[in-house]
C-alpha cells in the first residue's frame, strides 16, 4: 500500500536522475528538515550495489547551500554491498528510505528547496528501482 495513485519504476537505464522541488513557504519557519528518498528495490534489481548516487538538498540558486549530510562526499548507496556504506532503513509501510540531506528554513525566507538523486557517471545499467517519492519531514532532535 502506498500513499500515491502512481509510483515510478526504473526499467533499464544507465542514467539515473530524480529531482524534486518544494516552496519553502509551505514549510514551517525556523525548522530543521530532512529529505528522504522513499523506494523499493525488487528481487530483480541490479546496478545499485557498487555505484554510489550523488544527493543534495538546497535552496535554489544557493551554490554554497548544499546540505550537510552524513554521507561521505554527498553520495550514498541505494543497495550497498554486504558490509559497506550507509544502509537504507525499512519503514513500517514496507518501503525503504534513505536520507538525502537536511536544511533549515528561516523566518521570512522564501524560495524553492531543490532535492536530487543522481548517478550519471558510472555508465553501468540499473533496473527495477521503484520510487514512491521524496518525503520531507522535521529532523528528529533538531
Amino acid at each position: 500500500m502506498n500513499r500515491f495513485a502512481e509510483v515510478a519504476k526504473l526499467i533499464d537505464v544507465c542514467w539515473l536522475e530524480i529531482r524534486g522541488m518544494i516552496s519553502s513557504g509551505m514549510l514551517s519557519p525556523e525548522t530543521h528538515y530532512a529529505a528522504y528518498l522513499v523506494f523499493k528495490i525488487t528481487p530483480a534489481s541490479h546496478g545499485f550495489e557498487f555505484q554510489p548516487v550523488e544527493v543534495e538538498a538546497r535552496f535554489a540558486g544557493d551554490e554554497a547551500g548544499k546540505v550537510s549530510t552524513q554521507h561521505a562526499g554527498g553520495s550514498l548507496m541505494l543497495a550497498p554491498a554486504e558490509g559497506s556504506g550507509n544502509y537504507p532503513k525499512e519503514r513500517r509501510d514496507g518501503w525503504s528510505e534513505i536520507e538525502l540531506g537536511e536544511f533549515l528554513t528561516k523566518e521570512g525566507q522564501d524560495g524553492e528547496v531543490e532535492m536530487s538523486v543522481m548517478e550519471t557517471k558510472g555508465g553501468n545499467w540499473k533496473a527495477e528501482l521503484v520510487v514512491e517519492g521524496i518525503e520531507i519531514r522535521p529532523k528528529d532532535g533538531k
